[in-house]
């Protein structure tokens, strides 16, 4: 009876030594494969821009789409100038105010926030459209597991990381500017890693070509002259597209105090 129970014993260890085994594997194997597959994956939007400018020729320059949004649409040129009625096109659609045909170093989209103006925003929300969803980005969980833009212009696809996310003053940021020198540019960079509210673990430089995306927020109240910002970098040749660290900055304690209804640390942001 000993020596039969000591087998099954035996016989039950084995069984769960293999089970532990195949577990591990598995684990293993999954982290491999999310290890080779990209973060995230291009999706061609030329053919679309192609589409939309027979529509409006004189208007669509091409187009922009944020990972972990519905931010997936046109860019309109805003020609104030010319009388352009943006309230009149009945799309959702992001604009510039520059004409702008081909790759610039520093497009700047512009788009609508007219719902999410709380200081809780709402995260991805399916009944927001227009650049609403942008403010799911004030959350680091959120930014953990979303950083690409990607810009549609000239027939081409280009892919960008986000390296900054803040509030700044409207007043600093020229509207009419899509292209830089490298000095400009240069400055811009630091700056605006400076202004962010969370560290992202890469290196931008005056040779990237990078991209601003800006709306408004109501956040700090209606007249705190606040705007809602995020700057990214072209992905460079052979880098892979992957998941990177980002981390909470000493400022975004005062962001998320604003959050929990502390109006004297608006002031600070």
């Amino acid at each position: 009876m000993a020596k039969s129970k000591a087998k099954q014993e035996k016989k039950l260890l084995m069984i769960i030594s293999v089970l532990l085994f195949c577990s591990v594997f598995v684990v293993l194997l999954s982290m491999l494969i999310r290890s080779f597959k990209p973060f995230y994956k291009v999706e061609d939007r030329v053919e679309q821009v192609q589409r939309e400018a027979k529509k409006r020729s004189d208007l669509v320059e091409g187009w922009i789409k944020v990972q972990g949004t519905n931010i997936d649409y046109p860019i309109i040129y805003n020609d104030y100038y010319k009388g352009t009625d943006l309230n009149n096109i009945k799309y959702d659609f992001a604009w510039s105010n520059e004409k702008v045909d081909k790759l610039t170093n520093r497009p700047l989209i512009v788009g609508h926030n007219l719902l999410n103006v709380s200081k809780t925003p709402l995260i991805a929300d399916p009944n927001h459209s227009r650049f609403e969803q942008l403010m799911s980005f004030v959350y680091i969980d959120f930014v953990k597991d979303n950083k690409y833009i990607q810009y549609t212009i000239d027939g081409k696809n280009y892919l960008y990381k986000i390296f900054s996310i803040s509030f700044v003053n409207d007043s600093t940021i020229d509207y009419e500017t899509v292209s830089m020198t490298e000095e400009e540019l240069e400055k811009y960079i630091d700056s605006s890693i400076k202004d962010s509210m969370f560290d992202f673990d890469i290196d931008v430089s005056k040779e990237d070509k990078i991209i601003t995306l800006v709306t408004c927020t109501r956040m700090f109240g209606y007249d705190s002259g606040k705007t809602f910002k995020i700057d990214a970098r072209m992905v460079r040749d052979k880098e892979s597209i992957r998941n990177y660290k980002v981390k909470e900055k000493k400022k975004y304690k005062r962001i998320k105090k604003v959050m929990e209804g502390d109006s004297e640390d608006e002031q600070d942001i």
